[in-house]
């Protein structure tokens, strides 16, 4: 029997890119700050094939953003304000 199970990543202070395999189902469902952290969390399937990097880019207000970004979420750290967004990776 196959379970969904809800997962969470913690951006370590500093990072504003991470790659994670991820399912083709998997889905982002927040991102907010805990414990001074930024994080976000995603569903997934325990036993799921064809897991695939899929890239995430934290972005403050008035920062560039890529054009093939994808709004996810918006999070508040203290006086900040942050934003992740979902980019596409290159196959080389």
């Amino acid at each position: 029997m196959s379970h969904q199970r809800v997962y969470k990543l913690a951006f370590l202070p500093g990072v504003t890119e991470m790659g994670v395999n991820l399912s083709p189902s998997a889905e982002v469902i927040h991102f907010a700050a805990q414990d001074n952290n930024l994080c976000l969390w995603y569903i997934d399937r325990d036993d799921a094939d064809g897991r695939k990097p899929r890239a995430f880019s934290i972005r403050g207000t008035g920062h560039d953003i890529e054009d093939t970004a994808t709004y996810i979420d918006t999070a508040f750290l203290g006086a900040y304000v942050f934003h992740l967004f979902e980019t596409t990776q290159e196959n080389n």
